[in-house]
Formats: structure tokens, sequence, C-alpha cells
């Protein structure tokens, strides 16, 4: 359990520390978002962690990035933009549609916007040049497997070969 109040640092605006049972300190610091409201974030560690993470905010708010939590999911946030492009051409509309669908949604639509981090962009795109799909299994956990289709071989047998942009050399083929 913590005290009853914040106490503010000196010499250090916008961080307040509280006193824990055990007599440690949580540090606590204070902003305004980009909607005006004002924030209370609660930081591991000491002073020196607290006031790094009000100067990244405060830096984030300089640079014009938007700064107030936000539960919306990726596929919330695609939908709104995709039905926003209106001077596209047809054709880059389903093109973009069919990225979204096959590609994004499957692997990403799930997350918070906060959540997406660029190591899942990354995957996302080594996913997308090994041409793997993206399929759900019974759990609605995404699976990749490698995208095929049948064809038949010299013999005359069907079997799958690998799409995608960079599935030349490789076989499916026993």
């Amino acid at each position: 359990m913590s005290a009853q109040r914040r106490t503010s640092v000196a010499k250090h605006p916008g961080v307040y520390y509280r006193e824990m049972v055990n007599g440690r300190r949580r540090y606590e610091i204070s902003y305004t978002d980009t909607e005006g409201r004002r924030r209370w974030k609660t930081i591991d560690g000491n002073l020196k962690a607290a006031q790094a993470a009000l100067d990244d905010v405060n830096g984030r708010k300089r640079k014009g990035e938007r700064i107030a939590p936000t539960r919306a999911t990726l596929a919330e946030v695609a939908a709104v933009w995709f039905e926003s492009q209106s001077q596209l051409r047809p054709r880059t509309l389903e093109r973009y549609d069919l990225a979204l669908r096959c590609h994004v949604l499957p692997r990403l639509g799930r997350l918070r916007i906060a959540e997406v981090t660029e190591e899942h962009v990354s995957r996302l795109v080594v996913a997308i040049q090994k041409g793997l799909a993206c399929t759900h299994d019974e759990h609605g956990r995404p699976i990749e497997r490698p995208r095929t289709r049948r064809k038949r071989n010299e013999k005359g047998r069907l079997v799958d070969v690998p799409m995608g942009p960079y599935a030349a050399g490789r076989s499916a083929e026993p």
C-alpha cells in the first residue's frame, strides 16, 4: 500500500513520488496529453528514470506525435483509414484492400495501436517476402504456412508449388 499523497520533487517539475510502506519511493510523472487531459504515469526505477520518461513524453509532444492512450486496435484504425482513401484509383484501392485482408490484419489486426512495434512490422515484411500465408488455428491464434498452389508436374501429378514474390528457387515438391 502506498502513501496518501504525492509529493513533488524539488527542481523536477512534473515528477512526483510516494513513500511506500517499506520506505522506498515510487515515482510518478504528470503530463498533458494531446487532447489537453492531465495524465499520470507510474515509473519503475529511480528519479533519473522518471525524469527520462517525462523528457521522452515532452519530446514526443514537441515532434507532434499523439500522446494519448487509445484502446483502438490496428483493425479498427485500418478500417477508418481505408474508408478515407477516396482520392486513389480503383486498382490501387483493390491492392490496398488485398494487402490489409491477406497480410496485415490476420497478423496484426488484434493488436492495439500502442502495442504494435517495429519488431511486429519487420516480422510481417519477412513473412510476406517468404510468401507465407496467415491462417488461424481453432483458438484464433495466427499460424503462418507457405503459400502454395496446386499444379501438375512433368509426370502429370498434382504437386504444391510455392507462391509469392520470393518463391523462385523453392519447391514444395518432395
